[in-house]
Formats: structure tokens, sequence, C-alpha cells
């Protein structure tokens, strides 16, 4: 039986107010389009955290969206999450 080791790198997350917006890309589907960023780290004041990203659609403010089932309450901060490393396997 072999035995696999990995090396984790420490990574650095850089908590933004969700006051702060972040940079956003257009996207595009089925004829509409809206503002969206790439994926987020989201954080609620009760220290729940969840995937996510920050939309806008061209009548509205941005906001903050989870993409899993667990509800976050007001989020009060967020991050990029930055890409894994690609390893060579």
């Amino acid at each position: 039986m072999s035995e696999t080791k990995a090396i984790l790198g420490t990574t650095m997350l850089e908590w933004r107010s969700a006051k702060e917006t972040p940079v956003m890309h257009v996207e595009e589907y089925e004829g509409e389009s809206w503002l969206q960023s790439e994926l987020l780290l989201l954080a609620d004041a009760d220290g729940k955290m969840a995937v996510g990203y920050c939309e806008q659609s061209s009548e509205e403010r941005a906001e903050f969206e989870s993409v899993c089932s667990l509800r976050l309450n007001e989020i009060r901060l967020w991050t990029l999450l930055p890409k894994p490393p690609v390893e060579n396997v």
C-alpha cells in the first residue's frame, strides 16, 4: 500500500466589509444579463460561513447570496476564494 502525502500551503484571506462591493463581471444567460462577482466566502455576525457571490441587476443594488442551503443572517464580511493549486498527478 502506498502512502500519499500532501503539503498544504498557507492561504491568507483578506476580509472585507459587506458595505464594500467586490469586483463584478457581466454574466449572461437566456437573454438576460447582470453583474456578478467571482466566488466568495461569506460570513455573518454569528460566525457562520458559506460560499456565495455578489450580484446586481441593472435596477437593483448589489446583494450577497449563498450558493448552499445554509442561510446566513445579515452578511457582514466577504473574501475572495482563491483557486486551489493545480497538482501534477
